[in-house]
């Protein structure tokens, strides 16, 4: 069978939506699915590129604050969407419309995989992003042959599944487990200081919906060491990591390190 993936940014962006889809779309290519992916071309990344037997299509375009803009996508997702069988889109993303629409055209299953919801609280260009996304979506899962989210408890809550409720099946996200092969460090005499018998550890893209603020003022509260791991500096449409204070930023691990983290936490 042939696949083909759609978001918005994909390896080697790191985000739980792009980690999603890179750990799918590896795995179905292990199982002898011909997997394509299309998502955003940001420099100095290749226009085509091959990956563990999945082959990747970035579309060249510009950042509009946590958003890409892809002039030509409607086109290349056209031929990509002809030539494949099962078209799975991950939301959000305002280039679903697009997947969404040749998927119909040519008679093709589209399965939507929803991780979340642009809000309206945020800059401008967030809120931007939000009134144009919201048609587009609804759009997107109108078109669905099959919505998958994560939890039926969270599709109560969301605006869009809670609509479509007939369509929506419910898979946790995929994770990785393997042996461990790390080095003795980081352990957690090398990361606490003297004196500090409480670390609180934070994993995930630093951003300022994350509210990493309160995060941070609470943990003054309880005085413990707050440890922040992923991405910071290469986020887009995104420099929350100049405004942090009193906490350490250790950057992007590889998910198959991590497990040294969160025995520390």
């Amino acid at each position: 069978m042939k696949v083909l993936i759609g978001l918005t940014y994909y390896f080697p962006n790191i985000s739980g939506v792009s980690l999603y889809a890179v750990i799918l779309a590896e795995e179905l290519a292990k199982r002898n699915y011909k997997v394509k992916v299309i998502c955003a071309k940001s420099t100095p990344d290749p226009s085509f590129d091959k990956r563990r037997g999945v082959n990747i299509f970035r579309v060249n375009g510009f950042s509009l604050g946590k958003g890409f803009i892809m002039p030509m996508y409607w086109l290349k997702s056209f031929f990509l969407v002809k030539e494949t069988d099962t078209v799975n889109c991950h939301l959000p993303s305002i280039e679903s419309f697009w997947l969404a629409l040749w998927a119909k055209v040519f008679r093709k299953k589209l399965i939507t995989t929803h991780h979340c919801e642009f809000g309206f609280d945020g800059p401008l260009s967030n809120k931007l992003i939000a009134l144009v996304s919201y048609p587009i979506h609804l759009f997107t899962y109108l078109m669905a042959d099959r919505i998958v989210a994560y939890t039926e408890d969270y599709a109560q809550h969301s605006m869009f599944l809670k609509l479509f409720k007939n369509k929506a099946v419910f898979i946790l996200p995929p994770i990785k487990i393997s042996p461990s092969t790390l080095p003795d460090k980081p352990d957690s005499e090398a990361l606490k200081k003297e004196g500090e018998n409480k670390v609180v550890g934070f994993v995930g893209r630093i951003a300022w919906e994350k509210g990493l603020d309160v995060l941070i003022e609470a943990m003054k509260q309880v005085d413990a060491k707050l440890i922040l791991v992923g991405p910071y500096k290469n986020v887009a449409g995104d420099v929350t990591y100049k405004k942090l204070k009193d906490v350490e930023l250790v950057g992007p691990i590889e998910h198959e390190k991590l497990n040294k983290y969160y025995k520390i936490f």
